[in-house]
């Protein structure tokens, strides 16, 4: 799903993600003028939200979580994103 917000001096764009296996969502909240995103609740496999931003030509610049997850990206597993040392993936 995604939804659009625009006037004069922003357009944003909001999708969601879906994972069934795990009946999560998540959303990647996109700022056209910057070419930024911020992932919401964000799940472990992050290759959606990586080929979300290449597709639009965007940086993933942050990661807003409601709840610690021990199994998602901001998760304490090896293949998490750590976003304080620039947003490398660590294995």
């Amino acid at each position: 799903m995604v939804f659009y917000v625009k006037n004069f001096l922003i357009n944003y764009e909001i999708r969601q993600f879906e994972n069934k296996g795990l009946s999560h969502y998540s959303d990647a909240i996109l700022s056209e003028c910057e070419s930024q995103i911020v992932l919401l609740a964000p799940s472990r496999d992050i290759f959606p939200y990586l080929t979300y931003a290449q597709k639009h030509a965007a940086t993933i610049i942050g990661v807003i979580k409601t709840h610690p997850y021990a199994d998602f990206v901001s998760g304490h597993l090896p293949g998490s994103i750590n976003i304080q040392d620039g947003g490398q993936f660590e294995t």
